[in-house]
């Protein structure tokens, strides 16, 4: 359940447990983090968590890298989906600025939001 794991990880960062939670981790356990990371990182209901978990396992086993296929794949997954996430955000915010230069146009010609004097 996505909502357990996440509120789970949140008391573990705001108690500041979170990365003696993650230190020392066998490799499937971090896979199973990775895994999770990856199917809801683009979920805004866990996004934040979900960046801030990344983040620290990226930190924590970096050094690692290169030891295991399996592991390396799930990285670069991460990896992939982050990058597609970024690509959307930055479409979704030209997006609301155009809408909001839209907006403001409609108003200023229908005669909403401008003074008299």
């Amino acid at each position: 359940n996505p909502v357990v794991v996440s509120t789970m990880l949140v008391e573990l960062f705001y108690r500041n447990g979170l990365k003696i939670a993650l230190s020392n981790r066998d490799e499937a356990s971090v896979a199973l983090l990775l895994r999770f990371a990856i199917r809801y990182i683009s979920d805004p209901r866990y996004t934040p968590m979900l960046w801030q978990l990344s983040n620290l396992l990226v930190d924590m086993y970096a050094s690692v890298l290169g030891q295991s296929q399996a592991a390396d794949g799930l990285f670069m997954c991460l990896k992939n989906r982050t990058r597609s996430e970024i690509e959307v955000q930055k479409d979704l915010f030209a997006l609301m600025g155009q809408l909001e230069l839209l907006m403001s146009v409609t108003a200023l010609g229908t005669g909403h939001g401008t003074t008299s004097s």
